[in-house]
């Protein structure tokens, strides 16, 4: 694998952990700001992670995986 495909590689698998750390502090203005319950926090949390695992999976199938 040539260093292009790495750095690529490297920074989707970075910013998707990235982007998971920065959802958990802003749940509380999310709920204050939308007026939302904590079940449809929930479901915000879920939803995330649900994606973040199909983005992985199509990583992994994509050639410079």
């Amino acid at each position: 694998m040539n260093a292009y495909k790495k750095i690529i590689l490297l920074s989707v698998v970075s910013s998707a952990a990235f982007s998971a750390v920065m959802i958990t502090p802003a749940l509380p203005l999310l709920k204050q700001s939308f007026q939302l319950s904590d079940s449809n926090l929930q479901w915000i949390v879920s939803l995330f992670l649900i994606c973040y695992v199909i983005g992985q999976l199509i990583m992994h199938h994509w050639p410079i995986a």
